[in-house]
């Protein structure tokens, strides 16, 4: 069938509406939006998390973990915060962090991250995000 004939079947606006959805299906990435200034309303993180929160109580102890918006914050057992992507970049899963290793597990295909976000064991192949952070009293930085 030739695109003519495929046009005059389905209509020009089934047309349409095909080539919407096949754009709308397309793996290519969007570009960030903005704001009516024309200025880029992505912003950089940097945030805190309050240590006594009781939402935050399994950052109290070694290998305790919480999930803040897209990033995963964990404690080692060496006593060190880091803060890493939550998504494995594998295909994408949410990853958690096994203290008896003190690495980043996928549990999907079981891909491991290092506690600096390297990877180290396949399929994933690029390292995740990783993020700064710092302590004062009880509240924990999250910043890049």
């Amino acid at each position: 069938m030739t695109r003519k004939d495929f046009i005059t079947k389905v209509g020009i606006g089934g047309f349409v509406a095909l080539t919407a959805c096949l754009q709308a299906c397309s793996s290519e990435t969007a570009t960030p939006s903005t704001n009516t200034n024309n200025t880029n309303t992505n912003s950089k993180i940097d945030f805190t998390l309050d240590l006594e929160a009781a939402a935050n109580a399994a950052l109290k102890t070694n290998g305790g973990f919480v999930y803040s918006g897209d990033i995963i914050v964990a404690r080692t057992k060496d006593e060190l915060y880091v803060a890493v992507s939550k998504i494995c970049t594998h295909e994408g899963t949410i990853i958690a962090f096994d203290v008896n290793s003190n690495i980043f597990r996928c549990p999907n295909h079981g891909a491991t991250f290092g506690t600096d976000g390297k990877v180290l064991q396949s399929p994933a192949k690029t390292d995740l995000k990783v993020y700064k952070t710092q302590v004062t009293n009880t509240i924990l930085r999250i910043f890049e």
